[in-house]
């Protein structure tokens, strides 16, 4: 009797993080464990069902994984497969590598996205590059589906006839069927507000892709073709009486139906106004039954969304009541779902969002340059009194840490690659106790140390 293990050869075995909340560390533990384990000739959805690199999962698979390993090798193999497995009319099949036949047209628009947080973390701007053609005739296919609204509007169930084999919105797992929950489904009817949301934060990520590959003028052109889109959801989806964005327009009305997703989609591609953003986050994230909730997977785009409005506590909070109770239960990975029953793969490196969090919004640690050229600290002892961990870029190594332990105060040490340039900014009501400012300018190379301290 034996037991045989297969997985992809990184270097798992670089320390990456540690922090005063045991119950933390052990999550960080369980989802590191998770992300090595869901990483074989591809990122796969789950090593023992599917064994799928669908683009939902796996990009974001990918660029976890490039932060604790410094090797995106999975991820720019996956993108680059994008180009041969393109349909005639530029549809992407929703698993690459894989025999379904099948195509979730919220996924295909998340290919853009992970090309655009790929070119962040790697810095890969030829990948960009030569993807073009691929992203052009992809968004061309959405295009020709926005009708006079202004919006992406399709029958998605009459495709699934026509051509293709299975096709349909996906957005995440409630509502489907596939998978046991105890609140209601996503409104998938009718005119969809999180696929057109998908579609906006596509968009977003190609004229981002379009500047940094020095394509201005096209960039120029798709950000306003953005910005109209996204006024036009605002217009059609916000309901002013709930104060939240509804799920769909079913025969011109609002769906009755509100979910997180939609409302975390609206807060992260900037639908939702600013002055509205932490309202609207705060009603979705209420104990309400009515609520279609977030899977793990979805968590993904939700704790983007709670860190763009400055609710890093509360994103600990959730992290803390959704996934300690699998680690209660001896979980050591993580499972698709929160229930982890007989419908679940109970191996899902989707759920792994938490690694990423305690990396570049507890740590702080983000490029602010395709591949850590230039980089920014936003550390939080706000939330925690003690961390440390480390990114390994494709530049080098970055390091925080920090100690507040005693009586609210203490050291702050950063250490940046060699050569690469950076700044930091302490949480509100926190200052350097040598100068009472918020902001500094990092020095590259070697260990910055500061004394740090909250506000008087």
């Amino acid at each position: 009797l034996g037991v045989w293990r297969r997985e992809a050869q990184m270097n798992w075995d670089l320390f990456a993080f540690g922090c005063s909340d045991e119950r933390l560390q052990r999550i960080w533990e369980v989802g590191q464990h998770t992300l090595q384990v869901g990483s074989q000739e591809v990122h796969v959805d789950c090593p023992t069902r599917e064994q799928a690199a669908y683009w939902g999962d796996a990009c974001w698979i990918g660029v976890w994984t490039g932060w604790h390993t410094a090797d995106f090798s999975h991820l720019k193999h996956l993108l680059l497969s994008a180009e041969p497995a393109q349909y005639e009319d530029g549809q992407l099949p929703a698993s690459v590598f894989s025999s379904q036949d099948q195509i979730l047209f919220d996924y295909t628009l998340i290919f853009v996205w992970g090309l655009a947080a790929y070119v962040e973390s790697a810095g890969d701007l030829a990948v960009a590059q030569h993807l073009a053609p691929t992203v052009e005739r992809l968004l061309a296919w959405y295009r020709e589906r926005v009708s006079d609204t202004g919006l992406l509007d399709f029958d998605h169930m009459a495709l699934t006839e026509a051509s293709h084999g299975y096709q349909r919105v996906f957005i995440d797992h409630p509502g489907l069927g596939w998978h046991n929950f105890d609140h209601p489904g996503l409104d998938r009817g009718g005119v969809s507000a999180a696929l057109n949301m998908f579609y906006l934060g596509a968009l977003q990520s190609w004229a981002g892709l379009l500047s940094d590959i020095g394509e201005h003028e096209r960039a120029t052109m798709v950000a306003d073709e953005a910005a109209t889109l996204s006024a036009t959801i605002e217009g059609a989806f916000f309901d002013c009486d709930r104060g939240v964005y509804a799920d769909a327009i079913n025969d011109g009305e609002l769906s009755a139906q509100i979910s997180q997703q939609t409302n975390a989609l609206a807060v992260l591609t900037g639908v939702c106004p600013p002055e509205r953003r932490r309202e609207v986050l705060e009603r979705v994230l209420e104990d309400d039954p009515e609520l279609c909730r977030c899977s793990p997977y979805f968590w993904t785009y939700m704790f983007e969304a709670m860190a763009s409005v400055g609710m890093h506590a509360e994103m600990l909070d959730a992290i803390r009541e959704l996934w300690g109770p699998m680690v209660d239960a001896g979980a050591t990975t993580w499972w698709e779902c929160f229930g982890g029953d007989d419908r679940d793969s109970l191996c899902h490196a989707w759920s792994c969002a938490p690694n990423y969090v305690m990396l570049r919004h507890v740590l702080g640690i983000a490029p602010t340059a395709p591949g850590f050229a230039e980089i920014e600290i936003r550390p939080h002892p706000d939330v925690l009194d003690y961390a440390e961990g480390m990114v390994q870029t494709v530049r080098g190594e970055v390091y925080v840490t920090w100690d507040v332990s005693r009586n609210r105060q203490g050291l702050l040490t950063v250490r940046l690659p060699d050569a690469i340039p950076g700044h930091i900014e302490l949480p509100p009501g926190w200052t350097f106790a040598d100068t009472g400012r918020r902001l500094m300018n990092l020095r590259d190379g070697g260990d910055d140390e500061w004394l740090i301290a909250p506000e008087e």
